[in-house]
């Protein structure tokens, strides 16, 4: 994994700048982690990892969420049950998830629309009928099936 960037990872947190909508959700997923995409589950309306079947209400935020909730680290999971920040409204950076293609990996553009994968993190496909969520604020390779870390400013 390479990349170009202007954008300096945030240090135990995963929202960069901007100002978000912040709610309050308890999870469903117990592998969800912070800067995953999540959806709310139209059942019981809690907080899910995305799956791609419904747009994303938001990301799972690590430093807005409770400390009694927080994994040990940034990249600790959350457990099933936590009450977790979903942040949302677009406009700021987050320094999300994506995964690179599984046959071939993924170049990403500076400024590249990124998309719903389907797991919680981002793609550069764009799966069929979806909208894109986020924008690349670094260009990066990322190898096959390999899940890392990028800069991006939420559409969403």
């Amino acid at each position: 994994m390479t990349g170009e960037s202007y954008v300096r990872p945030p240090v135990g947190k995963v929202i960069n700048r901007g100002e978000p909508l912040i709610v309050a959700e308890k999870t469903l997923t117990a592998e969800a982690k912070a800067g995953h995409l999540l959806a709310i589950d139209g059942n019981d309306y809690r907080a899910k990892k995305s799956d791609g079947t419904k747009m994303p209400a938001g990301w799972l935020s690590y430093e807005h969420t409770d400390l009694k909730f927080r994994p040990v680290d940034l990249d600790g999971t959350f457990a099933a049950g936590d009450v977790v920040a979903v942040v949302a409204g677009g406009g700021f950076e987050v320094y999300a998830f994506v995964t690179g293609k599984a046959e071939t990996g993924s170049a990403i553009a500076l400024g590249a629309l990124l998309y719903d994968n389907g797991d919680g993190t981002l793609t550069a496909s764009a799966p069929e009928d979806s909208l894109p969520v986020a924008r690349a604020l670094e260009s990066m390779t990322v190898a096959a099936a390999v899940t890392a870390r990028i800069a991006v400013r939420s559409l969403i």
